[in-house]
């Protein structure tokens, strides 16, 4: 608490390098107690849960939830594809969404549907 961490138990800090990274799709939307607010856009948590899955190789979240994740974004009508890319590319995890996207096409296509983005 006293360096403004969680206290809660189990749950793990993570602190990213100033830079873009720290800002890509993230709003501040206010703040409480002089702290600022910041939520991420649809497209950095689809984003962030791929980042940080199996699929690339670190296996804080198993790669079905992240998997889960992007086919969840690909259904909304708010989604952005163009900045989805972007953070993506930024990240270096452009190559896992659009594996994901084949195996996920492929997969719908044979159950008669098409996966669009």
């Amino acid at each position: 608490r006293d360096q403004g961490r969680p206290a809660a138990e189990g749950f793990r800090y993570k602190r990213l390098s100033p830079g873009s990274k720290t800002t890509m799709g993230i709003d501040t939307v206010g703040s409480h107690r002089g702290i600022p607010i910041r939520v991420t856009s649809l497209e950095r948590t689809v984003v962030d849960l791929i980042y940080y899955s199996s699929m690339n190789k670190r296996s804080e979240i198993d790669e079905e939830t992240a998997a889960d994740a992007l086919n969840e974004y690909l259904g909304r009508e708010e989604r952005n594809p163009a900045l989805l890319e972007k953070i993506a590319r930024e990240f270096g995890v452009e190559r896992d969404i659009r594996s994901t996207l084949k195996v996920e096409s492929r997969s719908t296509e044979s159950e008669g549907m098409l996966l669009k983005l």
